[in-house]
Order: C-alpha cells, then structure tokens, then sequence
C-alpha cells in the first residue's frame, strides 16, 4: 500500500442505520470531505433534535 493511500477505519454505526453498522475503508485523500459531511449531519441533527435516541452513537 502506498503512503499517500493509507485507508482508514470510520464506524457508520453512529448515523442511526442499521445498514451503516459496519466499518467501512475510505481512502486518506477523501477523509477530510468524508468527515466535514459528516460532522455537517451530526450538526442538523443535534440542532433539529433528531435521532437524540442514537446520540450515544458518535463518531469519535
């Protein structure tokens, strides 16, 4: 593998989906834009009070 491909670990299960509870390996260059979508959902979430019942499931 190289360097500049090294994958990492992000746990869906946090999103609320059954279908997410699974890791999956995102390539390096695309987890800076993966993260900020996913921390822009977090936000709509915690603002709207929706999901409040998965909010034990975060993605840290």
């Amino acid at each position: 593998i190289k360097k500049q491909d090294r994958l990492i670990i992000i746990n869906y299960g946090f999103l609320g989906l059954p279908m997410f509870k699974k890791k999956l390996y995102i390539p390096k260059k695309k987890e800076k834009s993966l993260l900020n979508i996913l921390h822009k959902i977090e936000n709509n979430k915690r603002n709207a009070g929706f999901f409040q019942k998965k909010s034990q499931n975060n993605n840290k």
